[in-house]
């Protein structure tokens, strides 16, 4: 591409110069973020899988208990980050819960936190549908944990190793159905 300004054609060709150039900063600023990120690959745990070490949190449940990424430690933890005004979440929740009753006896622990959300609004969802939280439900205060996950949408998901590092992130329903989860929760709870 030409990118010659000093001609009458520098409408066409300055703009599309202007934008190869745009593009390539663009790569070159957002490439080191990846690669240097909060989920930057690590050694696998699990034979030929890659691993992230999950940031540090703390919170406390609905209930009074607190948890702690050390805490949780020595097992499987699935982490939902979901909030009370996501249709999404509210449809993923009773699917949530039947994963519990299914793997919690073989070492999975489930974490619901709430963020985004009016902790009244939270309480009130849980109390109503009771039967559907039989795992740890949280609210996440100033969307503090939510942050240092870097959730920018309702449900996220992250499935930590009982080491606590992230083997998958996603985002959105359909977590079960989603073939590297299945996968990584079979090796993880057998």
């Amino acid at each position: 591409m030409n990118c010659d300004t000093s001609s009458s054609h520098v409408g066409a060709n300055g703009c599309r110069c202007l934008a190869l150039w745009v593009g390539v900063l663009t790569v070159l600023l957002i490439l080191p973020i990846f690669s240097n990120g909060v989920f930057a690959k690590q050694p696998a745990v699990l034979d030929g899988e890659m691993t992230a070490p999950s940031p540090e949190f703390q919170f406390t449940t609905l209930t009074g208990e607190r948890l702690t990424k050390q805490g949780l430690k020595g097992s499987p933890t699935l982490l939902m980050f979901w909030a009370t005004w996501c249709g999404i979440c509210r449809d993923e929740l009773p699917w949530i819960h039947k994963l519990d009753i299914q793997a919690k006896p073989m070492g999975l622990q489930i974490v619901a936190v709430a963020f985004a959300d009016d902790k009244n609004a939270v309480v009130e969802y849980v109390e109503k549908h009771q039967s559907t939280f039989s795992f740890h439900t949280a609210f996440d205060a100033d969307n503090k944990v939510s942050s240092k996950f870097r959730v920018r949408a309702t449900p996220t998901f992250f499935l930590l190793d009982g080491n606590g590092d992230v083997l998958l992130m996603h985002i959105g329903g359909g977590i079960l159905g989603d073939a590297n989860f299945r996968r990584l929760m079979n090796a993880l709870l057998t």
